[in-house]
């Protein structure tokens, strides 16, 4: 449980970087990790380049999610994920996922992080942040994190207002300060696969 993690997103340069240093350093690979470059490689989703990796063009990004499961009794914590949690998951995810590869909606977050947001809102989304081991002084990692749990994580086991420290309905400005300049995602479409009513929501 101390380990146990629902999701991962990872930009192609990143995991371009990573095999390229493990091959340079004569770092030997395990299964999981040979298996994922071979994968990546049929996937296109980057190339081989002299003795290491380059990203394709353009940007991609890869997300994993959870499968449903129990709690396992045997642990502490509780590790049930049902279908809307993992649904909330996917969802967190591909908003990473669209944050790397989409530069409208980077910069939008990044103006509504510096511009629409206070000193305090930014210190409150860096305390929940910290408190789930992030670094703070990342400020890409501060950005990306606030609009995929301010926007697109709905499940309130996984983030609410209480994770904030506020109220509901100042949880509810917030998203609704986030939507009101039209953000540049497909997420926000009500034809995307995993679209839910965020803004009939607020």
């Amino acid at each position: 449980a101390e380990t146990f993690f629902y999701g991962h997103d990872y930009k192609a340069a990143d995991l371009a970087r990573f095999f390229s240093l493990a091959a340079s350093g004569g770092i030997e690979l395990n299964e999981a990790e040979r298996g994922l470059r071979d994968l990546l490689l049929a996937q296109e989703f980057f190339q081989r380049q002299g003795g290491g990796y380059k990203m394709q063009e353009p940007e991609q990004a890869l997300v994993t999610v959870v499968q449903q499961q129990a709690d396992d009794p045997a642990t502490r914590a509780d590790e049930t994920v049902d279908s809307y949690l993992r649904d909330t998951i996917l969802r967190h995810e591909l908003s990473h996922g669209d944050f790397f590869t989409n530069k409208a909606y980077r910069d939008y977050c990044r103006r509504f992080w510096q511009r629409e947001l206070t000193q305090k809102e930014r210190m409150i989304f860096r305390d929940f942040l910290i408190s789930a081991d992030y670094d703070p002084g990342n400020e890409y990692i501060m950005i990306n994190e606030m609009q995929a749990f301010l926007m697109h994580t709905m499940d309130a086991r996984a983030f609410s207002a209480a994770h904030l420290n506020v109220s509901e309905s100042y949880l509810a400005d917030l998203r609704r300060r986030f939507v009101a300049g039209n953000p540049p995602s497909t997420l926000f479409n009500e034809d995307h696969p995993i679209y839910w009513p965020i803004k009939s929501a607020l």
